[in-house]
């Protein structure tokens, strides 16, 4: 977007990503730029599908999906290792669709979809049972393969034999750029940024060292009266301030507080990032930027071909 003046006087608001949630946050940004500002949106696709329209996520999906339709046929067995969402639905609709056929689940946690409540392991864990799907709370160790047949090792010994194995154990979040811009930024086990609850990008030792002084400032206090509240989670992030406050994160690459990377957090984080950023631009320093809590997590999750959780 390009108002008044040349574009070497302009400043610039960059986001990088035009999935769901960077086309969206491009859209709220530019419609409340004041003029001297422009928004440039980078990504590594030449088309950036407009937000809202599922279709165009689905359809390259589908399009993989139906050129191993064969393979999966005609394979004696299956085994998978990881157990996200999606293959939790599609473990279940190939038990559906192909009755029969050997499937084995490989785990490395005993409850499945760890981050909802028992009820939904529970269910879970029944339907995989009733369809026949051997569910192993065991985590990989080896993958090899001799003569077109694979053996997966766990790390308790137990081998699994399988004619057609699935890794589904997820993808680590694309922020090598800022890693390279400072270590401290991003989680070295998830990858994931470090963020405050303003959606900037944040130091993981100046959140870990404010988070500790809360706990002990918790831990000296007095006995609360009636009605007043200790320092919670929150709360430490209002003393904690970042290099980078002109650096937001959101959606898959951000550690976004538990929030799950669905669709409806990525809603609630697009918005509230969106309104901080113009807050900057404008340069009403003197407002507290709005907080991010993240709602409770929710899922609907398919079992099979009719079954829903």
């Amino acid at each position: 977007m390009i108002r008044n003046g040349s574009t070497m006087s302009l400043k610039t608001v960059v986001v990088l990503g035009g999935a769901y949630g960077g086309a969206r946050a491009a859209q709220l940004i530019a419609a409340g730029l004041p003029d001297g500002w422009r928004i440039v949106l980078i990504d590594r696709n030449s088309c950036v599908p407009p937000p809202r329209v599922a279709d165009v996520y689905i359809l390259p999906r589908l399009a993989v999906l139906a050129g191993h339709k064969q393979s999966i046929t005609r394979t004696p067995s299956l085994s998978w290792a990881g157990a996200p969402s999606a293959f939790v639905q599609f473990a279940t609709d190939l038990a559906a669709v192909l009755p029969g056929k050997p499937v084995t689940l490989l785990h490395s946690r005993t409850w499945l979809l760890p981050r909802f409540d028992s009820e939904m392991h529970t269910g879970i864990f029944q339907a995989m049972e009733s369809a026949n799907i051997n569910v192993l709370g065991e985590r990989l160790d080896l993958v090899s393969s001799t003569s077109g047949h694979s053996t997966v090792r766990t790390t308790t010994g137990r081998i699994i034999h399988a004619d057609l194995i699935l890794l589904c154990t997820g993808q680590r979040p694309n922020t090598e750029l800022l890693q390279s811009l400072d270590s401290r930024t991003v989680n070295t086990n998830t990858a994931l940024a470090q963020v405050l609850r303003t959606m900037q990008l944040a130091l993981e030792d100046v959140l870990a060292a404010a988070l500790a002084q809360i706990a002990l400032q918790n831990e000296s206090a007095p006995p609360a009266e009636e009605g007043a509240e200790l320092l919670d989670e929150e709360e430490e992030e209002e003393e904690a301030s970042t290099p980078y406050p002109h650096i937001f994160a959101i959606r898959d690459a951000a550690n976004a507080f538990g929030a799950i990377p669905a669709g409806h957090n990525v809603y609630y984080q697009v918005e509230l990032a969106a309104r901080n950023v113009l807050q900057l631009v404008r340069g009403k320093t003197d407002e507290p930027l709005e907080r991010y809590t993240p709602g409770p997590s929710g899922m609907k999750v398919l079992l099979g071909l009719s079954p829903l959780l």
